[in-house]
């Protein structure tokens, strides 16, 4: 097919070639004779022009019967007519155009000198700053709003979408319709229009557009750009931008392969706006506005949150925040208030108004737990008895295990085995008793332990008196070969000293199947391995490992400095009895009441050996007997060597 297109176009510019060499022989002196008979060249130039259009239509008719004798050629004889039909209506346009402005141009335009908008023909132009732009294919979409809010504090940003479409021009229109088209540069501009001081530019950009016409009725280049984010109010100003802007778009070519085009102008006016976004701008309606003082901002709810400790022994608060616009900003304004606090044995819950309580299982401190309605009381000792290490122990009503309540014993069974015939098999048996705990309880059962020792090739036989078995022997032949006295073989391993050994047995009957036959044993020590460490269980002992060094915090040395009335000063020695220093070093002092715990907010360091004196105040709501004790991290954030020596209790009255 791109042969017979090829032999087409050929054959369209050869007769060309041989029409123009016909002119130059008729016609040649006498076009070339210009100085001396002008009126002959445009005779000569229309005669030229009139043989060409006879060439042009039989080309057509040409085309239409290569059409008929060949369909697979249609495409391109339709290319070839569009060759053709683009140069005739260019002549015919460009003399229409000649004859409009040399002879009646001032009866086809009409000028709208405001806007600068004139007809040629039935098609509208208009000029911008002296160059002329078709007024039509190209606007905005969608529409240009009629405002624009450009006050102090409005200051809107807009998406301005310029779309359509721009003809090719007839010098190019020819290379579109051949296959893979042509690429097209245009340029968009964005304009404000000012007929004092020239239009401003207000953004632009370039595209690159590739297209491939399908017809006569497609030389056109569709195209769509959308300006993000365009701020028209920095337009405003002057005496003729003052409160009203005129905004278009142009379309530029930057190849000269298409035709420029040009919107309309469209006003804008100019209104002040309080704001164009946020939480508390109301934008219902132009001009917007603030929200009044008071309003809920949009996609905010007030609600409840937590802040603070949440433990059964930390302080937490349940807090709501209250958001509202102040009707002088657009941004949300909040205040928080402490709707409840939650202190020992409470805890708060996110999105509820008030505090829970800590169930009755939660620990609260050393031996104390909470009581399911908001404090923490000591736990009861000896509550109840559970099996604990296969013995009985005591525990507390905090499921915390105390003392040992009953020893139950370990599994016994005799020292000696007894031996028994059972048919021909030898079987052993002894007297034994199952000790351990159950149900809070010691319990021993007595049962008889037997296992088989082995068959008996001449029979089982009981000795002793009934007291003990054995297989009948051979009594004429020892053996008769080396298994029947063993299976020769290694043992399993075994320490020997510091060495991992095993020992090779090495069986062998002497005088097989004789009467004179008899077993020996000949083994011997093999060593497996020789252990740097000693050797346990068969196996070598690994390297010991090195020893962590740690800190290990104590309090001694606690007093009561001072009770005045109900507020008790309590003197105390924290040290580092440890080898390495301890960081992040807190205490606290756990009153033995309801009453909030003091506790020291500011950490020290403690290297090895060394201490801090520190003393304690608070004051207790009611009088009596208690029994505060000082708790140095209380939160184990201190890893120590000793867990158990960081607490110390005495006796107040108060």
């Amino acid at each position: 097919m791109i042969d017979k297109k090829k032999r087409v176009i050929f054959f369209f510019f050869a007769i060309l070639i041989v029409i123009l060499f016909l002119n130059f022989l008729l016609y040649g002196t006498q076009i070339f004779d210009t100085k001396t008979n002008v009126g002959k060249v445009i005779l000569l130039e229309q005669q030229k022009q009139n043989q060409e259009n006879v060439f042009l239509n039989n080309l057509e008719e040409d085309k239409n019967d290569l059409i008929k004798t060949s369909s697979s050629s249609s495409k391109k004889s339709k290319t070839n007519s569009n060759i053709q039909l683009f140069a005739s209506e260019k002549e015919n346009s460009e003399n229409e155009l000649i004859t409009d402005e040399k002879t009646n141009r001032s009866n086809d335009e009409k000028t709208d000198e405001s806007e600068k908008i004139f007809k040629r023909g039935n098609e509208e132009y208009i000029l911008r700053e002296g160059e002329e732009y078709k007024l039509i294919g190209i606007d905005f979409s969608p529409a240009l709003p009629s405002e624009i809010c450009a006050g102090d504090n409005g200051k809107e940003y807009i998406d301005i979408t310029v779309k359509g479409e721009v003809l090719i021009e007839w010098d190019y229109r020819w290379k579109c319709v051949f296959p893979g088209g042509d690429n097209y540069g245009i340029r968009i501009k964005l304009m404000e229009s000012d007929s004092l001081s020239g239009d401003d530019l207000i953004n632009e950009m370039t595209l690159n557009i590739h297209k491939e016409c399908m017809g006569t009725d497609d030389f056109y280049v569709s195209f769509s750009y959308t300006f993000k984010g365009i701020n028209l109010g920095s337009q405003f100003g002057g005496t003729e931008d003052q409160w009203t802007i005129e905004v278009y778009a142009s379309v530029e070519p930057i190849d000269k392969k298409t035709i420029k085009a040009s919107t309309k102008n469209y006003d804008i006016d100019k209104v002040s706006c309080d704001c164009v976004s946020g939480a508390c701008c109301d934008l219902r309606n132009k001009p917007y506005k603030f929200k009044s003082s008071g309003s809920q901002p949009t996609g905010y709810e007030d609600g409840y949150f937590c802040s603070g400790t949440n433990s059964p022994t930390g302080t937490s608060y349940v807090k709501t925040k209250d958001w509202y616009c102040d009707g002088k900003s657009s941004s949300a304004k909040s205040q928080e208030f402490t709707k409840d606090t939650c202190g020992t044995c409470k805890y708060c819950n996110a999105g509820s108004s008030s505090c829970k309580n800590y169930d009755t299982s939660t620990a609260c401190g050393t031996k104390k737990h909470c009581d399911g309605k908001g404090s923490c009381i000591n736990c009861k000792s000896q509550s109840s008895t559970k099996c604990y290490d296969s013995d009985v122990y005591w525990y507390d009503d905090c499921n915390n295990v105390e003392d040992k309540k009953q020893e139950c014993g370990e599994d016994i069974c005799t020292i000696s085995w007894i031996n028994y015939c059972k048919d021909d098999e030898l079987w052993k048996k002894r007297d034994c008793i199952d000790k351990g705990c159950s149900n809070s309880a010691c319990y021993s059962n007595s049962y008889e332990d037997t296992q088989k020792v082995e068959t008996c090739t001449y029979g089982c036989e009981v000795v002793l008196e009934g007291r003990n078995a054995k297989c009948k022997s051979n009594p004429n032949i020892a053996c008769y070969k080396n298994s029947d006295c063993g299976t020769s073989g290694y043992s399993d391993l075994y320490c020997s000293g510091s060495d991992v050994c095993k020992w090779y047995y090495n069986y062998e009957c002497i005088n097989p199947g004789t009467s004179q036959s008899y077993c020996t044993d000949k083994g011997w020590k093999v060593l497996v391995f020789s252990c740097e460490y000693g050797c346990t269980n068969a196996a070598c002992n690994s390297a010991p490992s090195p020893v962590e060094k740690k800190p290990d915090l104590t309090v001694t040395d606690l007093v009561v400095q001072n009770i005045n009335g109900k507020t008790v000063v309590l003197g105390f020695t924290v040290k580092n009895i440890g080898e390495v220093v301890a960081n992040s070093v807190y205490w606290t002092i756990d009153t033995g009441s309801s009453d909030k715990d003091p506790e020291r907010i500011t950490p020290v360091s403690l290297s090895s050996g060394n201490f801090t004196r520190a003393f304690m105040k608070w004051t207790y709501l009611n009088s009596g007997n208690y029994y505060p004790k000082v708790i140095v991290d209380p939160d184990n954030v201190v890893k120590e060597s000793n867990e158990n020596n960081n607490e110390e209790a005495i006796s107040v009255k108060v």
